[in-house]
């Protein structure tokens, strides 16, 4: 069961990122895989978007809920989910890693089975987290997304990068992946986005900022854990250690 508390689950991450989602693809429709609180969809709706549907487990239904129960469906995504709709927009943000692997292309056939435009992301190796169980790079998905026929695009990492607003999670991992066939999309995205042309499914492994400096002050601790419990650090040592353990969030 995923716990989901205020400072990580909010409307930030939504405020920045689903107006450019909004801008950039016009969506009427959107479907959420792993949708947790719904504060993505929610913000979709607050922009106009009639259509929303999000899909998570029955954990997902409490207090935090943003949905409507109409445009929530309550289900594990390890399981069939029977649902024949179409939309506009998938997205997938940050789901796929708490899934065993031998769950990974049933994730993505899920979402191509949505619709012919996704956003997704999901965790780096060691980046961290509730229940992660498969870590990998973004290339490992890429090649899924490509196995069902669609192409992957590193549009949103971009500019999202920098943004102080935004978790750095969304930062490093989000892409976008396109029905090849879909010519009317391709063509429009290219278009919009002449960068990306020489680009297709070149989304290259990267580690941000904050999470390299993330992953220095778990290893600087878990090395200064082991001196104090060896009775090796000094009075400093100790009082610096379980002040920072009182104060981390």
């Amino acid at each position: 069961m995923y716990l989901h508390d205020a400072i990580v689950h909010n409307q930030d991450d939504p405020n920045e990122i689903v107006p450019l989602l909004n801008k950039y693809f016009n969506p009427s429709s959107v479907i959420d895989l792993g949708c947790g609180i719904g504060n993505f969809l929610s913000k979709f709706k607050e922009l106009g978007v009639k259509k929303v549907l999000g899909i998570d487990g029955a954990w997902s239904d409490n207090e935090m809920q943003m949905l409507q129960p109409e445009d929530l469906l309550l289900k594990n995504i390890s399981d069939e989910l029977h649902i024949n709709d179409k939309f506009d927009l998938a997205m997938s943000l940050e789901v796929g890693e708490h899934l065993e692997g031998k769950y990974a292309s049933k994730i993505i056939n899920d979402l191509t089975g949505f619709s012919d435009l996704i956003v997704f992301s999901a965790a780096i190796p060691n980046q961290g987290g509730q229940d992660h169980v498969n870590e990998q790079w973004p290339d490992y998905w890429v090649k899924i997304f490509n196995t069902f026929g669609y192409d992957c695009y590193d549009l949103l990492r971009p500019i999202l990068w920098s943004n102080p607003n935004v978790h750095y999670w969304y930062a490093q991992n989000m892409f976008i992946a396109v029905r090849s066939s879909n010519a009317a999309i391709v063509d429009k995205l290219l278009s919009d986005f002449p960068f990306l042309r020489d680009k297709k499914n070149v989304v290259p492994s990267l580690v941000h900022p904050l999470q390299l400096q993330r992953t220095i002050s778990e290893t600087r601790h878990l090395h200064t854990f082991r001196k104090l419990v060896k009775g090796q650090g000094s009075i400093q040592e100790y009082k610096e250690f379980f002040k920072s353990r009182l104060t981390r969030k």
